[in-house]
């Protein structure tokens, strides 16, 4: 049993996971809360309806991520600018948690609030 996780990063065929990227409006205004290179959440197109993307106005929200897709929820400090409670960004893990290092763990995910 030793030695098995170790091998595991040495996999190099991804299985790809379907993604709708986007970020809820009024990001813009607290890009900071969420920890991140701000360029990458200003990457993130922005949707109405980036906490529950059922209803996609067109596929090129969609990429296909090599691990999860995760989204981010933190609450708003003025929600009159944010038209709702919580600001959501939601894109592929891998770039999401790219400045977290050296590995992002489940409880780390947790921590930070993403499912």
């Amino acid at each position: 049993m030793n030695g098995m996780n170790k091998n595991k990063k040495l996999l190099t065929t991804y299985n790809e996971y379907p993604c709708i990227i986007c970020r809820s409006p009024g990001v813009e205004s607290y890009p900071d809360l969420f920890m991140l290179p701000k360029n990458q959440i200003m990457n993130l197109p922005i949707f109405d309806g980036c906490d529950n993307p059922t209803n996609l106005p067109n596929s090129s929200f969609t990429v296909s991520c090599d691990k999860y897709c995760t989204s981010i929820a933190i609450e708003c400090p003025n929600p009159t600018i944010c038209g709702g409670k919580y600001l959501y960004i939601r894109g592929c893990q891998s770039t999401l948690t790219q400045n977290i290092q050296p590995s992002v763990t489940d409880s780390d995910l947790d921590k930070n609030n993403q499912y």
